[in-house]
């Protein structure tokens, strides 16, 4: 998978689902998901949730901090990660 294809899929949960506020489609890839409350902390375990089913990839709870969830651009590297680190083992 491509990190152009996880950005879209991700673009559109954030667009489409009740994390917080919905978000605009010209959002910027590094402007901080929860200090404009696309994500709140209620609705960041449900789109952590929908990230795991849609990507098929286990989320540890240590992985979710700022580092990875942050931004749209922060989260597709964790996730493009994620996804390399399966095909290796």
């Amino acid at each position: 998978m491509q990190k152009k294809e996880i950005e879209n899929l991700i673009r559109k949960f954030l667009m489409h689902n009740n994390y917080g506020i919905k978000m605009l489609a010209d959002f910027d890839t590094n402007e901080s998901l929860l200090t404009h409350g696309i994500v709140d902390s209620f609705g960041l375990f449900a789109f952590i949730a929908d990230l795991q089913h849609a990507f098929n990839i286990p989320i540890e709870d240590r992985e979710i901090h700022p580092g990875n969830f942050e931004t749209i651009e922060n989260i597709v590297r964790f996730i493009y990660a994620k996804k390399e680190d399966e095909k290796t083992q």
